[in-house]
């Protein structure tokens, strides 16, 4: 992927940012690196920049950084975008050019007994996804998660592998003889929006209420 910095500059113009540009525009960008593991023709960004931020640069060719400020480099291999927010650019510019894209979809080999899904909806592989579940639009839903009993999950919300939402929680009460009896849970799970949930986190259901 050869990306010429113009393009990267006209998408900062689009999204209204506010950034001055030091270099050559016509430079191409093929991929991104950290200050720490430094590759040729890549954007990076710096937190707090100082005359040693680029000293891994030395000796490769064409990359780009984002930073608060100019930072001094000799020769004329290293581009400039400055703005006040350097690390929102740099992410927002990986998203719009590097971002994998997802493709929306149900994997065949998932058991989805819902009818409630809303669209671009993605549901990976080996996953089951009960009757009583609604899922908001373009949600994503990765590999072998289980959501079942009522559950209402929001729009543009991302699940990662192994999660487990809607199972029984732990609720115990004591007996006569101090014998811990289980209760059961009747509740439900509701996730609201723009929500991301990390591998094999479970997400128990109410006892009476979501």
């Amino acid at each position: 992927m050869n990306i010429k910095v113009i393009e990267l500059l006209m998408h900062l113009d689009n999204a209204g940012c506010q950034y001055e540009f030091i270099g050559n525009s016509e430079m191409a960008i093929t991929g991104f690196c950290s200050l720490q593991q430094p590759k040729s023709d890549c954007i990076s960004w710096v937190k707090v920049p100082d005359e040693n931020s680029l000293s891994g640069f030395v000796g490769l060719n064409n990359n780009l950084v984002v930073c608060q400020r100019e930072i001094p480099y000799p020769g004329d291999r290293v581009g400039f975008i400055l703005t006040d927010t350097p690390r929102i650019v740099f992410f927002d510019l990986l998203n719009a050019f590097f971002k994998r894209e997802t493709v929306s979809g149900i994997s065949p080999s998932s058991t989805v007994l819902t009818k409630n899904i809303g669209e671009k909806v993605t549901i990976g592989s080996n996953c089951f996804i009960g009757n009583d579940v609604t899922i908001g639009d373009n949600t994503v839903i990765h590999h072998n998660v289980v959501i079942e009993c009522p559950v209402t999950i929001g729009r543009d919300c991302i699940i990662y592998s192994g999660v487990i939402i809607g199972s029984d929680g732990f609720g115990y009460n004591k007996d006569k003889d101090l014998i811990p009896v289980k209760i059961n849970h009747y509740g439900g799970v509701s996730i609201g929006d723009r929500v991301e949930i990390g591998a094999n986190t479970c997400v128990d259901r109410g006892t009476i209420d979501d």
